[in-house]
């Protein structure tokens, strides 16, 4: 989620109280959106990919997190007298320590809420397992999720210095806002489940009809959700078995195996637009053998979701390698939309380009099998490229970096 949302949630969060510390909403505010600090630690793309939405995203770090901002909060929510939310006099004059620290944990929680609730996932499980959850529900920049937050932000402050009915009204609005924080994500889950389970009947109907068999169906919101949503799925011909490891030293792309396409759908989860050309899927048995090579691949194929196999383009192709050395590309098409003027918008970023690509280059070894020769990651919209290296192959890590996610 973006930071303007996170930070708007932490403000309705505090503006929902009954009583609180002058500068409390600043406080809520500044910690909601804190746990995002980690891209500032991502000093290429494999620790950028590591660490967002990482340690400091994580359930089981979320006190030690908590008692860190509570500490640089202190100063905020310990001075002076309490803001007056009804005109009593009977308000206390500043929160302990205890309780600062608890609202710096609710903090943190809300932050991580509304991250997982998108499609990028949040690494909740650190440092005991590397799963990624995403519950699909809204797009990473949702107006309707956020607008009536920056307006009940707005509608509260301008009643400070009003009458009791004012100031009533707007703690009204504030806690209606909290909750559409919560209740508007679980709506765009369950129309998800609803439309995932409508889509993939139909698609398992289509495949049917040309001979080929579903084998995934992820739905995702597209702008503007719910009234938009889109369809990525991987299907295969029938008795055309799944494209292995060793397609990886063909001359060209494979003519055979899994594809992925996509597709747009409308509020009722109804297809919209017609089906994307069928890209090559990424063979899993290849996936999981880079994976086992390199940390860079196992990293990037435990973020991607249904990834593609591509010809690495000309002007990114690494000229040091011999010719029989093949070379290719990997990304995922969640990052996308099915509207037409957000494609456009979306081609007038600084850096347009598939926003997360994995290169690497393989060729045989003595066996026959695929031997992986170097890797690369370029993450566009943060200009993070790693340029051709060689695979960091897994290994042991000491504790501390196993602890915050790094391998």
């Amino acid at each position: 989620m973006d930071p303007i949302t996170h930070a708007a949630s932490g403000a309705v969060a505090m503006l929902a109280l009954r009583r609180r510390p002058p500068r409390a909403v600043l406080a809520g505010a500044l910690a909601a959106a804190a746990p995002d600090i980690d891209i500032l630690f991502g000093n290429d793309p494999l620790t950028t990919l590591l660490l967002h939405r990482g340690i400091t995203h994580a359930l089981p770090a979320v006190p030690v997190f908590a008692l860190l901002l509570a500490l640089a909060a202190l100063p905020l929510l310990r001075g002076g007298s309490s803001e007056r939310i009804y005109l009593s006099s009977s308000s206390p004059g500043r929160w302990s320590f205890p309780a600062v620290w608890l609202c710096m944990v609710c903090m943190v929680l809300l932050h991580i809420w509304l991250d997982c609730v998108t499609t990028y996932g949040t690494l909740i499980f650190l440092p005991f397992s590397a799963e990624r959850v995403r519950l699909n529900a809204v797009f990473i920049i949702d107006f309707l999720l956020t607008l009536p937050l920056l307006w009940t932000v707005w509608r509260c402050r301008a009643s400070r210095r009003r009458n009791y009915q004012d100031k009533r009204s707007a703690l009204a609005a504030a806690r209606l806002a909290l909750l559409w924080v919560f209740v508007y994500p679980l709506l765009g889950a369950g129309l998800n489940a609803l439309h995932t389970s409508h889509v993939t009947e139909a698609l398992r109907a289509d495949t049917s009809r040309r001979d080929a068999v579903l084998e995934e169906v992820v739905v995702l919101p597209d702008a503007f959700a719910p009234f938009f949503w889109r369809v990525i799925w991987q299907e295969r011909p029938v008795g055309v078995s799944p494209a292995g490891a060793d397609a990886l030293l063909r001359a060209d792309l494979p003519d055979s195996g899994s594809v992925v396409r996509t597709a747009g759908l409308d509020l009722l989860g109804r297809l919209r637009t017609p089906f994307s050309e069928p890209r090559p899927a990424m063979p899993r048995d290849a996936a999981a053998a880079l994976a086992s090579r390199s940390v860079e691949a196992g990293a990037f194929f435990e973020f991607a979701l249904l990834p593609v196999l591509d010809t690495v383009p000309d002007a990114d192709r690494n000229d040091m390698l011999a010719p029989a050395v093949r070379q290719w590309r990997s990304y995922d098409l969640r990052f996308g939309s099915s509207l037409e003027f957000v494609r456009r918008l979306m081609s007038l970023r600084p850096n347009a380009d598939i926003p997360f690509q994995f290169f690497f280059a393989v060729d045989a070894d003595d066996q026959g099998a695929p031997r992986l020769d170097s890797v690369r990651l370029r993450f566009s919209d943060s200009r993070r490229d790693s340029g051709w290296r060689q695979p960091a192959e897994p290994r042991t890590v000491p504790l501390l970096r196993r602890l915050v996610g790094l391998r």
